[in-house]
């Protein structure tokens, strides 16, 4: 039986720390989909058949094509005209890319292969509704809800200009949204990985990383026997 841990949340969570955290507990390797887009970076996207009138051209960002290194930080840190194409357009290139390969990697490296810790992956209803094609079993989906006065109180010392208060609060409330689909998706579609969620609320989100790790063994621990570890 594999071992599959999805730890979702927004911007300033924690998710990648707990991610880590998890995998050096339990002994199970995490897979970061932005560590496994950074892989291919330099590649160039096109539009997907969805949006026949733009199928096969160039996604143009910026002075020429956007490759994948434009798109490791997801619509968060693209221009406005972009963000509105990823989110209401189809969700290709973004979320075909990243399935394809964060898909690739599973199958291609054996380490994989009784299960992993995925860090802030799926990010979009349309990455969750590919990840069902991926050969995973998910057995806990963690939602870290941080609260937007803590993610700003942490994201505001990285010194990145994109890091303003109302950035965050945009990146924020974007996030949660995308992860309320998810959910609901979830819930719609199969009822089993819905029972898997459990969300982490700002009342231990928002405190240190080992307070929110206890609670995250709370549960792992109840799922888990002592020889998994």
């Amino acid at each position: 039986m594999r071992n599959d841990i999805l730890v979702l949340g927004g911007p300033g969570s924690g998710k990648d720390t707990q991610a880590e955290k998890i995998s050096e507990e339990y002994g199970i390797p995490k897979l970061d989909a932005g560590e496994t887009l950074r892989k291919h970076g330099d590649v160039v996207l096109q539009y997907a058949p969805e949006d026949p009138e733009r199928h096969g051209q160039y996604v143009e960002y910026r002075d020429g094509p956007m490759t994948i290194d434009d798109l490791v930080d997801g619509p968060e840190a693209l221009p406005d005209a972009y963000r509105t194409i990823h989110q209401w357009l189809p969700d290709p290139p973004h979320a075909e890319t990243t399935a394809y390969l964060t898909g690739r990697e599973l199958e291609e490296n054996p380490e994989y292969a009784d299960g992993v810790v995925f860090s802030g992956y799926p990010r979009t209803l349309e990455q969750a509704e590919l990840m069902t094609d991926m050969p995973i079993e998910p057995s806990v989906i963690f939602v870290l809800d941080v609260s937007t006065d803590e993610a700003i109180r942490r994201l505001s010392g990285r010194g990145r200009e994109d890091d303003t208060p109302n950035e965050i609060l945009d990146r924020q409330t974007w996030q949660y949204a995308q992860l309320n689909r998810i959910q609901a998706y979830y819930r719609e579609e199969d009822s089993t990985y819905a029972n898997r969620i459990e969300w982490i609320w700002p009342e231990t989100a928002d405190k240190d990383e080992d307070t929110v790790f206890d609670a995250i063994e709370d549960v792992m621990d109840k799922e888990y026997s002592g020889d998994t570890r």
